[in-house]
């Protein structure tokens, strides 16, 4: 297991606005906040499979960020926003 990530944030800013706050508190435990990442609940399920799906995505993030992935570069940023579009246009 890596050593913990140095306490501190970083927001990664995708092109629509929306956006992914990482945390830590620099003793192994690690958060993420996201705004507009996410749609409304409502009582369509496809909405609840959307938002299922990009809590998958956060997850992710979230896990390869404690584990010291680079999530500051811009190809990681292309990735992230290629994999939010997809879901968009697949699920959204």
């Amino acid at each position: 297991m890596p050593a913990p990530r140095p306490a501190g944030e970083f927001t990664i800013t995708l092109s629509d606005g929306a956006s992914l706050r990482l945390i830590s508190d620099g003793r192994g435990h690690n958060d993420l906040e996201t705004d507009g990442l996410k749609y409304e609940e409502d009582d369509d399920p496809a909405t609840a499979i959307y938002n299922a799906a990009i809590d998958g995505v956060e997850s992710l993030v979230l896990a390869q960020w404690a584990a010291g992935i680079d999530v500051t570069s811009p190809a990681y940023k292309v990735a992230l926003e290629t994999t939010v579009e997809a879901l968009t246009g697949n699920l959204g």
